[in-house]
């Protein structure tokens, strides 16, 4: 008998069914449990177990097969389930030109469980357009990329993409995930531009979305700009019709409005206008569970560079804050980053009146702050309220919870200059 046995978990078979098994699970392991008789009974377990036996190549017959230049078309209705297909085929997926296109006269694209475009082994590094007289909005639950490159085209016929985020009935939305990426990487080639409109659902409680058409909170717009990485985003986030509420920003990690983490010589452009919320200020409020939150940006690494252009679209009184980090009104954590901000016509400076709390350190402008050379640091951009309340466990001040400097530094608009050693 343990001979049999010894043989059959040798053989091709039993090689073809665990990995069956194990695409399933990567499937529909974030399924609800109601979901996954439905979600299994849409799976063809011979290409499942055959191909991922064997390598990344799908066989002849796959539903969602590229042609030679890797360009296929999928149709709105399909987009959750390629995503988490690319799951499996990783490679396979990483480099195609994907064209949606909209069947049955339905624009509305109900994406439950997305899986996000990408993986850490395989980068996401193509392109993703809208078919021509085409209007989709991509109400996802997820990221539209788990892991892309900084080259990679979103086109929607000279339109910003409509991306909403929604989330259906029986999904742990206890923390939430960036809205656009996880992690862009830099990529070989023209860096990219995404201009997106962010709006609200256009699928309702009818399709299973728990509480309605409305615009859900999410962990800010990228989650990690890798080392290198740049890339311009052009943001809109407008009110429509009742739909009117601020948004909040919460996650497990890192977190800002514009990016969680920009890692060295990683470089952002950002604009970004709303006008949710009472007197156009549509953001709510920031917070993390673990990581270091900023208004803007939650960690910026040495080298890395930030460009904003827009308003201050948090309230006063609303909380930056982390359960586990550091906390800033503009970055949670600064170790050599530089920020320019651009802010509209009329406006002279950036308002800071948010209430602040970090366990390591808290501060108005950053929680935590290291110059990487020597550096004139103008405040006079900055206006701090009385509403700004610098609150934590740890070390607390009007301008920077902790400041280590290793070169010469000046603040502009106060009398205060340090020198090094």
């Amino acid at each position: 008998m343990n001979k049999y046995l010894h043989k059959f978990i040798k053989s091709k078979t039993s090689k073809r069914i665990v990995s069956g098994i194990t695409a399933v699970v990567m499937m529909f392991g974030a399924l609800p449990v109601n979901d996954l008789s439905e979600g299994i009974g849409k799976i063809n377990f011979s290409l499942l177990s055959a191909s991922a036996a064997d390598d990344d190549t799908p066989p002849e017959d796959y539903k969602f097969k590229h042609d030679e230049y890797n360009n296929v078309t999928i149709e709105n209705s399909d987009f959750a389930e390629y995503s988490r297909y690319c799951q499996i085929y990783k490679e396979y997926h990483s480099n195609d030109n994907i064209t949606l296109t909209v069947m049955n006269s339905s624009s509305s694209l109900s994406a439950s469980n997305f899986a996000g475009l990408g993986s850490q082994e395989y980068p996401f590094g193509g392109s993703l357009s809208i078919a021509a007289n085409t209007d989709i909005t991509l109400n996802l639950d997820a990221p539209l990329f788990n892991y892309a490159y900084d080259t990679v085209t979103i086109e929607n016929n000279g339109n910003p993409l409509k991306l909403s985020r929604c989330y259906y009935r029986g999904t742990d939305v206890s923390k939430t995930t960036p809205l656009i990426a996880s992690n862009v990487l830099s990529g070989s080639g023209t860096k990219s531009t995404w201009n997106i409109n962010v709006l609200r659902p256009s699928v309702g409680s009818e399709n299973g979305v728990d509480g309605g058409a409305y615009l859900k909170g999410y962990g800010g717009l990228i989650g990690t700009m890798k080392n290198g990485a740049s890339l311009m985003v052009n943001v809109t986030m407008n009110a429509d019709g009742d739909d009117t509420n601020a948004i909040a920003l919460d996650g497990t990690a890192d977190i800002g409005l514009l990016c969680g983490c920009m890692e060295e010589s990683s470089t952002l452009i950002a604009q970004f206008t709303t006008n949710r919320g009472t007197d156009n200020h549509g953001i709510g409020s920031i917070t993390t569970s673990s990581g270091n939150a900023g208004g803007l940006v939650g960690t910026m690494k040495s080298g890395s560079s930030l460009t904003y252009t827009g308003d201050q679209y948090q309230a006063s009184a609303l909380d930056i804050k982390t359960d586990n980090g550091y906390a800033g009104g503009i970055v949670g954590y600064n170790e050599g980053g530089t920020i320019t901000t651009n802010l509209p016509t009329g406006t002279t400076t950036y308002t800071i009146a948010q209430h602040i709390e970090g366990t390591y350190g808290s501060g108005a402008v950053y929680g935590y702050y290291k110059p990487a050379t020597d550096i004139e640091f103008d405040i006079s951009g900055y206006s701090v309220t009385s509403d700004c309340q610098v609150n934590g466990n740890g070390k607390i001040g009007g301008l920077f919870g902790v400041l280590e400097n290793d070169y010469n530094m000046t603040i502009k608009g106060a009398v205060a200059t340090t020198e090094a050693d």
